[in-house]
Protein backbone atom coordinates (compact mmCIF):
# COMPACT_ATOMS: atom_id res chain seq x y z
CA UNK A 1 0.00 0.00 0.00
CA UNK A 2 1.41 3.87 -0.98
CA UNK A 3 0.73 6.11 1.83
CA UNK A 4 2.31 8.64 -0.04
CA UNK A 5 4.19 9.99 -3.31
CA UNK A 6 5.94 13.04 -4.14
CA UNK A 7 6.20 14.51 -7.59
CA UNK A 8 7.98 17.74 -7.93
CA UNK A 9 6.13 19.54 -10.77
CA UNK A 10 4.49 22.93 -11.13
CA UNK A 11 0.41 23.62 -11.48
CA UNK A 12 -0.43 26.02 -14.34
CA UNK A 13 -1.49 29.59 -12.30
CA UNK A 14 -4.63 29.35 -13.15
CA UNK A 15 -5.19 25.82 -12.58
CA UNK A 16 -7.12 24.37 -9.54
CA UNK A 17 -3.91 23.91 -6.70
CA UNK A 18 -6.09 21.03 -4.40
CA UNK A 19 -8.04 17.54 -5.64
CA UNK A 20 -8.99 15.56 -3.22
CA UNK A 21 -10.47 12.49 -4.52
CA UNK A 22 -8.30 12.64 -7.73
CA UNK A 23 -8.77 10.83 -10.56
CA UNK A 24 -5.32 10.97 -12.60
CA UNK A 25 -4.33 10.97 -16.50
CA UNK A 26 -0.98 10.88 -17.70
CA UNK A 27 -0.25 11.95 -21.42
CA UNK A 28 2.37 10.99 -23.17
CA UNK A 29 1.88 13.45 -26.18
CA UNK A 30 0.75 17.04 -26.23
CA UNK A 31 -2.50 18.41 -25.74
CA UNK A 32 -2.30 20.35 -28.78
CA UNK A 33 -3.00 20.34 -33.06
CA UNK A 34 -0.47 21.46 -34.58
CA UNK A 35 -3.08 23.41 -37.26
CA UNK A 36 -0.29 26.17 -38.34
CA UNK A 37 1.81 23.35 -39.74
CA UNK A 38 -0.94 22.11 -41.79
CA UNK A 39 -2.06 25.29 -43.26
CA UNK A 40 1.60 26.84 -43.93
CA UNK A 41 1.58 25.08 -47.51
CA UNK A 42 -2.26 25.91 -48.17
CA UNK A 43 -3.73 28.36 -50.34
CA UNK A 44 -7.16 29.81 -49.38
CA UNK A 45 -9.33 31.64 -51.29
CA UNK A 46 -10.53 34.18 -48.42
CA UNK A 47 -10.44 34.98 -44.94
CA UNK A 48 -13.64 32.96 -44.12
CA UNK A 49 -11.83 29.42 -45.25
CA UNK A 50 -8.27 30.70 -43.00
CA UNK A 51 -11.25 31.22 -40.34
CA UNK A 52 -13.11 27.91 -40.31
CA UNK A 53 -9.91 26.28 -40.43
CA UNK A 54 -9.08 27.37 -36.97
CA UNK A 55 -13.08 27.00 -35.63
CA UNK A 56 -12.09 23.41 -36.49
CA UNK A 57 -8.99 23.26 -34.66
CA UNK A 58 -10.59 24.63 -31.44
CA UNK A 59 -13.73 21.79 -32.03
CA UNK A 60 -10.68 19.45 -31.68
CA UNK A 61 -9.29 20.83 -28.88
CA UNK A 62 -12.99 21.10 -27.03
CA UNK A 63 -13.83 17.38 -27.99
CA UNK A 64 -10.27 16.46 -26.51
CA UNK A 65 -10.96 17.67 -23.63
CA UNK A 66 -14.08 16.79 -23.03
CA UNK A 67 -13.23 13.42 -23.78
CA UNK A 68 -10.61 13.49 -20.49
CA UNK A 69 -13.72 15.11 -18.44
CA UNK A 70 -16.14 12.22 -19.90
CA UNK A 71 -13.82 9.97 -18.34
CA UNK A 72 -13.81 11.32 -15.20
CA UNK A 73 -10.28 13.22 -15.14
CA UNK A 74 -9.64 16.02 -12.48
CA UNK A 75 -6.03 15.91 -12.89
CA UNK A 76 -4.53 16.47 -16.22
CA UNK A 77 -0.49 15.52 -16.54
CA UNK A 78 1.04 16.11 -19.73
CA UNK A 79 4.63 15.07 -20.83
CA UNK A 80 4.36 17.68 -23.68
CA UNK A 81 2.50 21.24 -23.84
CA UNK A 82 -1.41 21.51 -23.43
CA UNK A 83 -2.55 24.18 -25.83
CA UNK A 84 -3.51 27.61 -24.29
CA UNK A 85 -6.98 27.22 -25.22
CA UNK A 86 -7.09 23.61 -24.05
CA UNK A 87 -6.20 25.31 -20.39
CA UNK A 88 -8.93 27.59 -20.36
CA UNK A 89 -10.99 24.76 -20.95
CA UNK A 90 -9.73 22.16 -18.45
CA UNK A 91 -9.27 25.02 -15.93
CA UNK A 92 -12.80 26.55 -16.18
CA UNK A 93 -13.37 22.43 -15.60
CA UNK A 94 -11.94 22.86 -12.25
CA UNK A 95 -9.12 20.56 -13.41
CA UNK A 96 -5.76 20.66 -11.83
CA UNK A 97 -3.13 20.74 -14.90
CA UNK A 98 0.55 20.36 -15.10
CA UNK A 99 2.23 19.98 -18.36
CA UNK A 100 6.03 19.80 -19.88
CA UNK A 101 6.93 17.01 -17.04
CA UNK A 102 10.40 16.62 -18.20
CA UNK A 103 11.10 13.51 -15.70
CA UNK A 104 9.31 10.31 -17.44
CA UNK A 105 10.82 8.08 -14.56
CA UNK A 106 9.19 10.11 -12.26
CA UNK A 107 5.92 10.03 -13.94
CA UNK A 108 6.50 5.90 -14.17
CA UNK A 109 6.54 6.35 -10.44
CA UNK A 110 3.24 7.94 -10.07
CA UNK A 111 1.56 5.53 -12.56
CA UNK A 112 2.83 2.48 -10.65
CA UNK A 113 1.39 4.34 -7.46
CA UNK A 114 -1.56 5.33 -8.53
CA UNK A 115 -2.43 2.95 -10.98
CA UNK A 116 -2.53 5.26 -13.95
CA UNK A 117 -1.62 3.91 -17.24
CA UNK A 118 0.34 6.31 -19.77
CA UNK A 119 -1.98 7.73 -22.85
CA UNK A 120 -1.05 7.95 -25.99
CA UNK A 121 -4.35 9.20 -27.40
CA UNK A 122 -6.79 11.24 -25.82
CA UNK A 123 -10.02 9.72 -27.84
CA UNK A 124 -9.38 5.95 -26.99
CA UNK A 125 -8.93 7.11 -23.18
CA UNK A 126 -10.90 4.99 -20.54
CA UNK A 127 -12.04 5.37 -16.67
CA UNK A 128 -9.49 2.22 -16.18
CA UNK A 129 -6.66 4.37 -17.70
CA UNK A 130 -6.61 6.93 -14.95
CA UNK A 131 -5.12 7.06 -11.72
CA UNK A 132 -6.35 7.76 -8.29
CA UNK A 133 -4.72 9.25 -5.63
CA UNK A 134 -6.71 10.57 -2.06
CA UNK A 135 -5.47 14.38 -2.42
CA UNK A 136 -3.40 16.07 -5.15
CA UNK A 137 -1.95 19.40 -4.57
Amino acid sequence: MVEGSTLFGWALPSSKKRVEGAKIAILEKPLEINMGEMVSGMRFKDSKELSRCFHEEEELLRAMVNRLIHVGANVVISMGSIDVRAQGMLTQKGVFITHHYPEYHHLRHLASATGAKFVNDIFSISPDDLGQAELVE
